[in-house]
């Protein structure tokens, strides 16, 4: 064997040992891309003898291309439920309540869809406590990772 085909063949080795790693570097790269951590946590806050919790997406997104679009879509839409769910809790509260109040909120799965739930209660302008329920349905599940705050009775 000559000099030159031993060269030949530990240069065919490395060429082959770096495209099999790079095509494992781009696969994992395209799951990650294609499939984020993404985690639901319940901002909660407490004031004076009232309560009121709404829930946060978080997502870890570990590809360095980012996540794909239709991710940050759904990202998107279950944020614009969060943002909804923020603006009638405050329409509740400002409008007809007094304190105090307790609005808690929750997520349930039912038949591929996520049902976000608004519960609870207020007192409206006369000293009367109202009981107060609504329900916002995506028609998808974007994660099962949910962590509950501590005050929650899970």
């Amino acid at each position: 064997m000559t000099r030159k085909s031993v060269v030949m063949r530990i240069l065919a080795v490395v060429a082959a040992v770096i495209l099999v790693a790079a095509g494992v570097f781009l696969a994992v790269e395209f799951y990650l891309y294609s499939n984020p951590e993404i985690e639901l946590v319940f901002f909660e806050m407490p004031v004076d003898d009232s309560y009121f919790s709404i829930p946060v997406y978080t997502d870890y997104g570990y590809s360095i291309f980012g996540e794909s679009r239709k991710v940050l879509n759904r990202i998107g839409e279950a944020s614009n439920i969060g943002a909804e769910m923020t603006s009638e809790m405050l329409r509740v509260t400002e409008n007809h309540s007094l304190t105090p109040y307790e609005l808690k909120s929750d997520v349930k799965f039912k038949d591929g869809s996520t049902v976000y739930i608004l519960s609870g209660y207020y007192t409206d302008s006369e000293g009367n406590r109202q009981d107060y329920y609504k329900e916002w349905i995506l028609d998808f599940i974007l994660t099962k990772k949910i962590t509950y705050p501590e005050s929650y009775n899970k």
